[in-house]
């Protein structure tokens, strides 16, 4: 398993990927959140999206390069 992403060599693809993983983050922190009834503060909830994003893009990335 590669250690680290050299973030140099990725395409317009990946980064295109890792825009997408976040919006999917969105989509699913705005969503439990609304099914819930929490009422946070919008900060936190961006904050939790791009966090749930940008480890799936990782997460991503790591299992590609294998």
């Amino acid at each position: 398993m590669a250690d680290k992403v050299a973030f140099g060599k990725l395409a317009a693809k990946d980064y295109a990927m890792g825009v997408a993983f976040v919006a999917v983050g969105f989509a699913i922190v705005f969503g439990l959140s609304g099914a819930l009834g929490l009422e946070l503060e919008g900060f936190l909830l961006v904050i939790a999206s791009v966090v749930i994003g940008v480890a799936a893009w990782m997460s991503y990335l790591r299992k590609r390069d294998d």
